[in-house]
């Protein structure tokens, strides 16, 4: 049986009518994506299975807390750290898929390799770019 599914599109009306349809204790939808966490969080969905939480797992930790136990009273912190990740999140994946977010975890944790092929690596300027554009999400994970 089908338990669940990761939706890595950003498809936040289809997500929603997913979790309109179905019964959540025996189906569990995640979005795949850091960018649209929140928004799927907002239609019923149980969580988020990212890259994006290979560089910086602690911001995401952070976003759930404050979603499920404080939603109404700390809306704008919500929205505010929710936009941050958005930057982070669009610099590996959405400019260079996954050769980004190896190029990323590279870059920043010393580990993470060269895409398998047919995947071509990002180059040196796709890499300072990356790492540029996820610096802001890293300061907020040292922090936390």
């Amino acid at each position: 049986n089908i338990v669940g599914i990761k939706c890595t599109d950003g498809n936040v009306g289809k997500a929603a009518y997913i979790c309109a349809n179905t019964n959540p204790a025996q189906f569990t939808l995640m979005s795949g994506s850091a960018d649209a966490f929140v928004p799927f969080l907002s239609v019923g969905a149980q969580g988020c299975i990212p890259g994006f939480g290979n560089i910086a797992p602690r911001i995401l930790c952070e976003l759930f807390h404050l979603y499920t136990n404080h939603a109404t009273d700390k809306w704008k912190e919500i929205q505010s750290l929710q936009a941050k990740i958005v930057g982070a999140d669009h610099a590996f994946f959405r400019w260079n898929g996954i050769s980004g977010l190896k190029a990323a975890m590279q870059s920043i944790l010393g580990y993470g390799g060269l895409p398998r092929t047919p995947l071509l690596p990002t180059t040196s300027e796709q890499q300072q770019n990356i790492v540029e554009a996820v610096e802001s999400a890293l300061e907020i994970e040292r922090q936390l």
